[in-house]
């Protein structure tokens, strides 16, 4: 008798144990679907006449293979949920690709590592890239955005540290030699990070202490870094750093002019010719029909609008600077 009651006891034991896990699976679930994935929910329909543009290797896969690093908000960041990528520059792409019938497979990939691996890995690289002219070189370049670049300290500047904007004599910015001496946060293989060297060898030059520059794999570890004290002076693009001051709820300033203006480009391989036009043929569809401006609108980030899209040129780049 005692067995039998023994058993009866440990049966309703495991009974309600299943019970409560199943519980706590149900709860879970129902939280997951909760969570509020920010999109601008702007969506395309396909366009025959600019999706036939589309590299037949592609169209038959019916997706592109898009390398990418997040955080970068507002460009590129994750959600929520820590799995789906949102962002400005992630609603545009996807924008773009719906006019040409095709679906967005992003990769999450270290920044330095994508242009390396477009033509190979991803089809397209897109992640905030500043086009410079060195860039060019490498990878064809689809414009989407136009940013500056800017410099941060913490909220009051509480080291009361000089404008890196203007020199030492007083005049705009040139070769930024403020910086000698100070501690600069950026994110590693960025265009500002490229700048800092340049602006290290006039630290040189000119006599000076160096920059001592700390770099991060992603801007959420440059922007916490600033906000912890352990940078004084953080370097990125400008919408960045008003979406960065945004969400520290004022922990970060900027000090200074906006500097080197610059666009923004999907990477496409040299030799991958007709995903440019194609890209570049769509992007001018959403801006047509007014759907680009609705997005940027969202995101808060309207200022860095585009008129037209295009295969980017040397010629393109000099024309900001």
């Amino acid at each position: 008798m005692h067995s039998k009651s023994l058993l009866f006891l440990r049966s309703i034991i495991f009974s309600l144990c299943i019970t409560l896990i199943l519980i706590f699976c149900l709860f879970l679930t129902s939280c997951s679907q909760d969570v509020e994935i920010k999109q601008s929910g702007i969506v395309e329909s396909k366009v025959d006449s600019i999706a036939k543009l589309v590299p037949q290797s592609i169209s038959e896969k019916g997706e592109i293979e898009v390398g990418m690093n997040a955080p970068f908000a507002p460009a590129e960041f994750f959600a929520d949920d820590d799995e789906t990528q949102v962002g400005y520059e992630v609603d545009v792409l996807r924008a773009a690709a719906e006019v040409l019938g095709l679906k967005l497979n992003i990769h999450q990939a270290s920044f330095d590592t994508i242009i390396p691996s477009i033509g190979s890995k991803f089809d397209v690289g897109a992640s905030g890239f500043s086009v410079s002219e060195d860039r060019l070189k490498q990878m064809d370049f689809v414009s989407f955005f136009k940013a500056g670049e800017a410099f941060a300290v913490r909220d009051g500047n509480p080291k009361k540290l000089p404008d890196p904007t203007i020199s030492d004599n007083g005049e705009k910015y040139e070769d930024l030699l403020v910086l000698c001496g100070q501690v600069v946060g950026v994110q590693t293989a960025t265009t500002e990070d490229e700048e800092l060297d340049d602006y290290q060898s006039s630290c040189e030059k000119a006599g000076k202490k160096d920059i001592d520059i700390l770099r991060w794999e992603n801007q959420a570890q440059v922007t916490t870094a600033l906000v912890s004290g352990k940078v004084d002076y953080m370097f990125v693009d400008s919408d960045v750093l008003g979406y960065s001051m945004d969400i520290t709820n004022g922990e970060l300033e900027q000090i200074g002019a906006t500097v080197g203006n610059c666009y923004h480009g999907f990477a496409v391989n040299k030799d991958n010719h007709e995903l440019s036009e194609a890209l570049v043929a769509a992007m001018n569809y959403i801006i047509g029909n007014g759907d680009y401006d609705k997005i940027l609108e969202f995101w808060g980030v309207q200022s860095g609008a585009i008129e037209k899209s295009k295969q980017l040129t040397g010629e393109d780049v000099q024309s900001l600077m």
